[in-house]
């Protein structure tokens, strides 16, 4: 059985792309990096750890180790658990000092939809297809941090949006070119990614989410 390699060449590409931007973007635009605090360091181990486990399974995978694979597996529970909480805690943190509704409702949904997919590529781990497309998105959809400085680097942060779309549709780009249909997971993952992108903005310009967000953490709304 003729295994793809596309799956392990783009989570390597998440992978280095997320360090490579990041190293970049506080290269040439110091004065937009945040002073350093011990939970950004936790979150980003996290966040590294889960790409890197990725990028290992996809290899695993390709090799056709799927022993070693499976073991692994039960890792990811634990990495995916880590991202969850960490990045929790520095949304509240993040918003607390910002006060950023555009920050707030793009991060807290980018770990609900994290969370449903991978929650989702648990149920399905025994359908090697559906699987593999789930873990990928749920890595995708943590990767708008990565997007915002991407377009930062670019001279407009307005441009992440399109850089992140880009990013969402590379799967589908992928399978109409190499099976000339998109797979229902593909087709289903993209367009709730999509979705995901507008409620963002949706919510951080909805005046009664601000209020409740506001009123949630105690803080001061601007006159």
């Amino acid at each position: 059985m003729k295994i793809s390699k596309f799956f392990h060449y783009f989570s390597i590409l998440l992978l280095a792309g997320s360090i490579l931007i990041f190293a970049i973007h506080a290269f040439v635009l110091p004065n937009n990096v945040s002073d350093v605090h011990p939970l950004m360091v936790i979150h980003a181990t996290a966040m590294y750890a889960w790409y890197g486990l990725v990028v290992i399974q996809t290899g695993l995978i390709q090799r056709k180790h799927f022993a070693i694979h499976k073991t692994l597996g039960y890792f990811s529970v634990v990495i995916a658990l880590a991202v969850l909480v960490t990045g929790i805690m520095i949304t509240i943190y993040g918003f607390k000092h910002s006060e950023s509704m555009l920050f707030f409702s793009g991060n807290s949904l980018m770990l609900i939809f994290f969370t449903i997919f991978y929650s989702l590529a648990i149920l399905f781990r025994k359908h090697g297809d559906t699987h593999k497309r789930l873990i990928l998105f749920a890595s995708i959809a943590v990767y708008i941090p990565v997007a915002f400085r991407t377009a930062a680097l670019l001279g407009d942060r307005k441009y992440a949006s399109i850089v992140y779309l880009l990013l969402i549709l590379t799967i589908a780009f992928w399978e109409m070119r190499t099976h000339r249909k998109i797979s229902l997971t593909t087709g289903l993952c993209t367009f709730s990614l999509i979705a995901m992108v507008i409620l963002t903005f949706v919510l951080a310009n909805n005046p009664s989410f601000t209020l409740f967000v506001y009123e949630l953490f105690e803080v001061r709304i601007k006159e």
